[in-house]
């Protein structure tokens, strides 16, 4: 399954959105509010230079379940990172 946009969330969504100047939104994970921000998937090679460039490190992760058949977080699996330094 590709995923269609990549996703940043709380802390980590108001960065990507001020350093990429991108729309900071968010949504209700029952009583709390969390922020979220994205971008196409087809955008990556974009964004992602800017985010390492600003000097984050960013990990790429593949969704291994169908969110509509778990009733919690998906399984996911570190793919690749978006610099040699991030998560070894």
């Amino acid at each position: 399954m590709l995923a269609i946009s990549t996703k940043t969330f709380g802390e980590d969504a108001v960065k990507a959105a001020h350093t990429l100047d991108i729309v900071l939104t968010n949504r209700n994970n029952g009583s709390e509010r969390s922020e979220l921000a994205g971008f196409p998937y087809h955008s990556i090679n974009t964004y992602l230079p800017k985010l390492v460039k600003a000097g984050y490190r960013v990990a790429i992760c593949d969704q291994l379940e169908d969110p509509k058949l778990v009733k919690r977080h998906c399984k996911t699996r570190r793919n690749g990172t978006g610099n040699p330094w991030c998560c070894p």
